[in-house]
């Protein structure tokens, strides 16, 4: 027979389903015949009897089916306590987010959502850092050549002809051809001049300087670093002069004759301080023999050379 309540199949003599426990009303053992039990000794009373055939007790309407046994036996059990009783049920489970208020605003939601004040101070303090280390690494303070566009290191000439490095390009430099006042006007005659005279200065300085390696050449060892250096000072600047005299004599101007003049000159000076740093370089009589004479063509054509209007101009 099948369980009324689950429809699963039932063993023989049940009186509770072993798959759902539900209590099986009004069933025999066969299934089809209701089956009562002695009220007296508990026995099973067969069909049709009308008396136990156990204890002799006389059937009665009082008599007890399998429905009132199994009520009987599920009353006697009771849970041991509380927590039994809650074995079976599904604890609640409460949302740590807070509910939402219906009007949509309260003070406490607001002020969970607002940032703390040391969120706020580190944020400031970040952007602090940002923004001024990018203003530092963009303008570097510290480096006052940062910006400087011109260029910075002396220019090797030695392969163009000039002797040593040259420190500044006179004749492409605007801060020294701008004249003694910021209003005066520089022109090419000026400039013819200006390095004229300079010429003459510089040709003193080679004769000290040949004088000092008389010394060296004489014996004395100490004066020769000293005294090539200054050799190199006077060829540089010898030869800074020729660069800008030879722009102007290939130009137009009314000074281009006069500047082709003082070209000439500063390649006798030139000459001159090549044999003396040569003389310094190997000690040689001979190149300061030859420095000697180049002073000598210099001197002779120096007056003749000078631009018209010179006072040391013939």
């Amino acid at each position: 027979m099948n369980c009324p309540t689950c429809g699963k199949p039932l063993p023989a003599g049940a009186i509770i389903c072993p798959n759902c426990h539900a209590a099986v009303r009004g069933l025999g053992p066969n299934g089809t015949e209701p089956s009562v039990w002695c009220r007296n000794c508990g026995g099973r009373i067969p069909v049709g009897a009308t008396e136990c055939p156990h204890c002799g007790m006389p059937v009665s309407d009082r008599a007890l089916t399998a429905a009132d046994i199994v009520n009987q036996r599920v009353s006697k059990i009771e849970p041991a306590d509380e927590e039994m009783e809650d074995t079976h049920s599904m604890a609640r489970i409460q949302s740590a987010i807070p509910p939402t208020p219906e009007d949509g605003y309260h003070d406490d939601a607001a002020m969970e959502r607002f940032p703390r004040w040391r969120v706020i101070l580190l944020a400031a303090v970040a952007s602090v850092l940002v923004v001024g280390g990018g203003a530092l690494a963009i303008f570097r303070p510290w480096d006052p050549d940062a910006y400087v566009t011109h260029a910075t290191e002396d220019a090797d000439t030695s392969m163009e002809g000039f002797p040593g490095f040259v420190q500044s390009l006179s004749g492409q430099d605007k801060k020294a051809n701008a004249g003694s006042s910021a209003g005066e006007v520089v022109t090419p005659a000026d400039m013819v001049t200006e390095s004229y005279q300079r010429l003459g200065a510089l040709s003193e300085q080679a004769d000290e300087n040949a004088a000092l390696l008389s010394t060296y050449l004489g014996g004395d060892g100490s004066v020769k670093d000293s005294g090539y250096e200054q050799a190199e000072d006077i060829s540089i600047e010898v030869s800074n002069i020729i660069s800008q005299m030879s722009q102007l004599a290939g130009g137009s101007s009314d000074a281009a004759a006069d500047a082709s003049n003082v070209t000439t000159l500063g390649n006798y000076l030139r000459n001159r301080m090549d044999a003396i740093q040569s003389a310094w370089t190997n000690d040689s009589q001979a190149d300061l023999d030859t420095s000697a004479a180049w002073k000598q063509q210099f001197d002779v054509n120096y007056e003749a050379l000078g631009p018209a209007g010179d006072n040391g101009a013939q």
